[in-house]
């Protein structure tokens, strides 16, 4: 969706004179959606970006809601936002903000990438209800607060989090649905040959082994469900994993070797944080 937002600049202002207008990604680390962004813009060379982290405090959302137009509004504030640097309209989610910044990820078959990220959302949505079931430390991950508060806020952010997502991730995001997607992306994987040597790009055959959207956005969703690789996104994992995905995942040893090889091959870990600012570990 797209809301109207009062120009780019760090709260709804536009540049310093002098200084060249830029798009502001605001991005939650902790976020695996914001991850796939991030990941998308660098390997398609989007430049004049800069990236902004999200808080989960009272200050942050409102602010976010605030430059969304949606202050008073029912409809949910979420991240990643790209608030482009002419102004006019603001983009929240991944597939909105890479198809307009680093559209060659996207040109090669189109609709199978969004058939992906659909698949990608439904992991995801799988392991943001399950963290926030079994993790005791959401917080301490994602926000700025006194250890004295952690608790506490930990505790607020928790419910809060249930109540704004829980209910359409347990259904997008079941057991069931999750079974599904990793049957796909397993069969995928061996009839596209994606373990042989160099063809680890490989969701969209007619790509020709170039990296893709689809590629990315699945090699995320499955780090965030089993996390082995030491990113942001892990932190909120651990005990869901435990609890609930270890032996589900075990199960597809070509998987999470597949999983690895795109991050050790492809994963922009350096630019995301020289060029773009983010934070990512």
């Amino acid at each position: 969706s797209a809301a109207r937002h009062g120009g780019a600049g760090g709260a709804g202002g536009g540049p310093a004179r002098g200084e060249m207008a830029m798009d502001e990604l605001v991005y939650l680390r902790g976020s695996p959606w914001s991850l796939m962004t991030g990941w998308a813009l660098a390997a398609g060379g989007a430049s004049n970006v800069k990236a902004i982290e999200h808080t989960m405090s009272t200050f942050g959302n409102l602010w976010l809601r605030w430059r969304l137009g949606r202050l008073f509004s029912s409809e949910i504030a979420t991240v990643p936002v790209l608030f482009p640097s002419e102004g006019g309209e603001a983009l929240d989610g991944t597939w909105a903000i890479v198809k307009r910044l680093a559209p060659a990820l996207m040109e090669v078959d189109e609709e199978a990438q969004r058939e992906w990220l659909k698949r990608a959302d439904t992991l995801c949505r799988f392991g943001r209800y399950s963290s926030t079931r079994h993790n005791d430390d959401i917080i301490g991950k994602v926000a700025p607060w006194p250890m004295s508060m952690m608790k506490f806020m930990n505790d607020v952010i928790r419910k809060n989090l249930l109540a704004k997502y829980g209910e359409a991730d347990l259904q997008l995001g079941s057991e069931a649905a999750v079974d599904e997607v990793l049957k796909v992306l397993d069969s995928t994987l061996q009839k596209n040959g994606c373990l042989l040597p160099d063809a680890d790009c490989c969701l969209i055959l007619a790509a020709g082994g170039k990296l893709t959207y689809a590629d990315i956005v699945m090699a995320v969703a499955i780090e965030f469900l089993d996390p082995r690789i030491g990113f942001a996104i892990t932190h909120l994992m651990p005990k869901a994993v435990d609890a609930a995905l270890r032996p589900k995942l075990e199960q597809y040893p070509r998987i999470l070797e597949w999983r690895k090889r795109i991050f050790e091959s492809n994963f922009p870990e350096e630019e995301l944080k020289d060029r773009y600012r983010l934070r990512i570990t």
